[in-house]
Formats: C-alpha cells, structure tokens, sequence
C-alpha cells in the first residue's frame, strides 16, 4: 500500500506530531499511536477540521474512508462528549 504522511496537533498545547499512515489505517490505530506518543491518560478523539466544525472521527472506520489524504491535520482533544 502507499504510504503518506499526515499531521496531528495536540489542541491542549498546539505541539505537532507527523505521522506515516496507509489509507486502510483504521482511525483507532492512528489514535493508539498518538496516545502512546503523548502518553494520554485521558480518554482523546481524533477529529478532523471543516472550517469552524471540528469533525469527530470513528474509530472503527478508515482513513481512505474519511477522505484523508497527504497533509491532512487531524486534531486530537480530551474526550469531552463520551466519543463513539
């Protein structure tokens, strides 16, 4: 598969981590590469931005299938609604 690199910026401090992903990538397995990063105690989401809507993504689903691509930013924030 073709690998691409996205961004996620942690909204807690605005610092950034680049990432190297493949399209069948599911969102949690992005999520559980980031939660080991940062070591997150807390319950995060993965959301992507659509202008002043933050989008949150499904964990079960994929990257290809939410459309992200090469330089996508994707933010990662407390989970304050309970998540999917």
């Amino acid at each position: 598969m073709t690998e691409f690199k996205i961004n996620v910026r942690n909204t807690t401090d605005g610092k950034q981590v680049t990432l190297e992903v493949e399209p069948q990538m599911t969102v949690q397995s992005v999520l559980d590469v980031v939660v080991d990063y940062w070591q997150f105690k807390n319950r995060v989401v993965l959301a992507l931005s659509e202008g002043k809507e933050n989008k949150l993504l499904n964990p079960s689903s994929t990257l290809e299938e939410n459309k992200i691509a090469e330089g996508t930013e994707l933010l990662i924030m407390p989970d304050s609604e309970g998540g999917f």
